[in-house]
């Protein structure tokens, strides 16, 4: 098995005492960019650092076992039943929007209005004209909050499309430096940008492309955050599968069940943002 570089964040006392032991501390202390979250200190590391081509490396947040109810032990348990030369491994949380919406950038838009057509703005910019609207996704595909492992040849190309975000958010004089850094609401603060949810996707919209080998942990194994809308378990699980084949074969029927599924789900239940 590959080596497993996991790194887990910290940026003060409090989020460094309740690392898991068994991840290897990376220190933000300084924390000089606040408003980019986790992603100043993975660019930075990544910036800094060489990788080791046949290694798994991660950067995970201090919520980690918070959001996802994994520890280390259950990580590394799993990397020993995978194939040696996959290259990315997801452990995202958020099982039940993987399942019930039909892409990230469309779960995000439910919360965050504007973002789709942003997102979409920024990916036109770089040449990467895909209709993030239409995407069909699915567990193999989807990853919140950044919690996946990759080798070195994804992180590349996750950090050549963040470099460009980062650079139009910084640069005032860019076309989309003002919707980048417009503030969205999110868990009834105002304090965040649409870039911080764009740069929490961009290793989604890379997984569209099927050239990657991955791996993900098991949908529905990880607790849901959302009391409601596990009542619809079973269901869930069907509109992920359903969406999988969909993507694998292109056969409307897949994509009609679920959406099927989907409209009943959302006449039974309200769907509410985590806490």
């Amino acid at each position: 098995m590959p080596k497993a570089n996991i790194y887990q964040i910290f940026y003060n006392q409090q989020t460094k005492e309740s690392l898991d032991k068994g991840f290897i501390p990376l220190n933000n202390l300084q924390n000089s960019r606040p408003e980019w979250g986790e992603f100043w200190v993975i660019r930075k590391f990544l910036l800094s650092n060489d990788l080791k081509e046949e290694e798994w490396y991660g950067f995970l947040s201090p919520k980690f076992h918070e959001k996802t109810g994994l520890d280390s032990t259950q990580v590394h348990q799993f990397l020993e039943s995978i194939s040696a030369d996959t290259e990315v491994i997801l452990f995202s949380p958020f099982w039940e929007f993987i399942a019930f919406f039909p892409n990230p950038f469309s779960q995000g838009e439910f919360w965050h209005p504007g973002l789709t057509a942003v997102a979409q703005n920024f990916f036109n910019s770089i040449d990467e004209p895909k209709n993030i609207k239409n995407l069909i996704m699915h567990s193999r595909n989807t990853v919140y909050c950044n919690y996946f492992l990759a080798k070195p040849s994804f992180w590349r190309s996750w950090l050549s499309i963040g470099n460009h975000l980062f650079d139009f958010s910084e640069n005032t004089s860019h076309p989309l430096y003002q919707q980048l850094n417009t503030s969205t609401a999110h868990n009834s603060h105002n304090n965040y940008t649409f870039k911080i949810f764009i740069q929490e996707r961009l290793a989604s919209y890379l997984l569209t492309n099927e050239k990657w080998k991955r791996a993900n942990f098991p949908l529905a194994s990880t607790k849901s955050l959302i009391p409601d809308i596990v009542l619809f378990k079973d269901e869930l699980i069907s509109c992920d599968a359903l969406k999988s084949q969909y993507s694998s074969t292109g056969h409307p029927v897949y994509l009609e069940e679920y959406l099927r599924l989907k409209n009943e789900i959302s006449r039974r239940v309200n769907i509410k943002s985590p806490e």
